[in-house]
């Protein structure tokens, strides 16, 4: 109970948190998937493994890494064909589905974008697209209440590797196999990040390593004749790899969380001025492009019925790739409204200008512009 509600939620939400993304489903599937693991659910950890390749793909990995350390166990080692049937019945049904429904080809295409995009911001921010650039980004943002933590970290991991060699033949295949997972994650998050690290949100990857560090350094505790001794000094370990400076600073980042939380609801709501834009539309059905970036909290769900996005790159930033613009211009082409935002306007200030002045100059020549709160509903002349 202690680990499960009390601190792996507290280390899920440290300072690197951010709600809607998903380095906070991956990491649970990926401890689901452990948890499978290790009670000897096989086939059920296999299926889990394949769900998470979907949920996370870069967590993936990591846990495929956990899985072949069970081969350095005899008494575990049988359950990896049973884990190999279930990923790759998880995984072929997954792709049989998205198949079926047509979204495979645009799944494959969202994976390669992906990983080009961690690219493109690298090279946006003055490092270089490699996992050297990419880690040394990742130091770069890391405040000295972090890299405390990760010092933290290698002190629980060698913690437990003393301990099983003063208990050397007195632990459970178990207990040693937790150890071992704790290196693993260690290794393959590390990993993760040196392909994957732009933002400073990325960093919540480590709270596996965190979830994992805790189980395991439990295992040493556990023998205490004191067991609130033992759950102090649990609790004391988590905060110290939690990332978080201080009490006070958890303290205080929760009630801005909590206090902002009620706005960001409304947001989602909140009558954006696109939607409200594209309703004055006088045609029942048309279609539209969107000219932005991610400024939109809501704008696809309030979108009125009959109004069709015919261009579907609509998020484009300063590090967007040269395709992102020359397939918007052409297809803005094809539509009959565009809804621009002034955030795609500000582009024209940077080293993109070249690219966005021609789509700028196209909406003004072919389009008729009305402008509501710093969006403009453009129609197309003779529409």
């Amino acid at each position: 109970v202690l680990l499960g509600v009390v601190v792996a939620p507290f280390l899920l939400l440290g300072p690197a948190y951010e709600p809607g993304l998903t380095n906070t489903p991956g990491t649970a599937v990926a401890l689901l998937c452990l948890g499978l693991l290790i009670n000897r659910w096989w086939l059920w950890a296999g299926v889990a493994m394949g769900l998470l390749l979907f949920v996370k793909v870069l967590a993936f990995p990591v846990v495929v890494l956990c899985a072949l350390v069970l081969l350095a166990f005899p008494s575990l080692r049988r359950g990896l064909v049973r884990v190999a049937l279930g990923l790759l019945v998880a995984v072929v049904a997954v792709l049989v589905v998205m198949a079926a429904l047509g979204w495979l080809p645009g799944y494959l295409t969202m994976l390669q974008r992906n990983r080009s995009y961690s690219g493109e911001v690298m090279v946006f921010l003055g490092f270089e697209d490699s996992p050297r650039g990419h880690l040394a980004k990742f130091v770069e943002d890391w405040a000295l209440p972090e890299r405390l933590a990760g010092l933290a970290l290698m002190v629980i991991l060698l913690v437990c590797v003393v301990w099983l060699v003063a208990r050397r033949g007195r632990t459970s295949d178990e207990s040693r196999l937790i150890v071992a997972w704790l290196a693993a994650t260690t290794i393959g998050v590390v990993g993760m990040l040196a392909v994957s690290y732009a933002w400073g949100h990325h960093a919540q990857a480590l709270s596996l390593v965190g979830i994992v560090a805790i189980v395991a350094l439990a295992q040493v505790v556990e023998p205490l004749r004191s067991r609130l001794l033992g759950w102090l000094l649990i609790l004391a370990a988590a905060l110290a790899i939690s990332g978080w400076p201080s009490p006070t600073s958890l303290i205080d980042s929760y009630k801005a969380r909590w206090q902002a939380f009620p706005a960001e609801m409304d947001a989602v709501d909140e009558a954006l001025p696109e939607a409200t834009l594209l309703n004055t539309v006088p045609a029942k059905t048309f279609t539209f492009a969107r000219l932005g970036s991610n400024d939109d909290p809501g704008f696809l769900g309030q979108v009125r019925e009959g109004a069709v996005l015919a261009c579907p790159e609509f998020h484009a930033y300063g590090f967007s790739p040269i395709e992102t613009f020359t397939g918007l211009y052409e297809c803005i082409d094809t539509v009959d409204v565009v809804v621009k935002t002034k955030s795609f306007d500000v582009l024209n200030n940077g080293a993109v200008a070249p690219l966005v002045q021609p789509i700028l100059d196209r909406v003004r020549s072919d389009f008729d512009c009305l402008d509501l709160k710093g969006r403009e509903l453009c129609i197309r002349k003779g529409f």
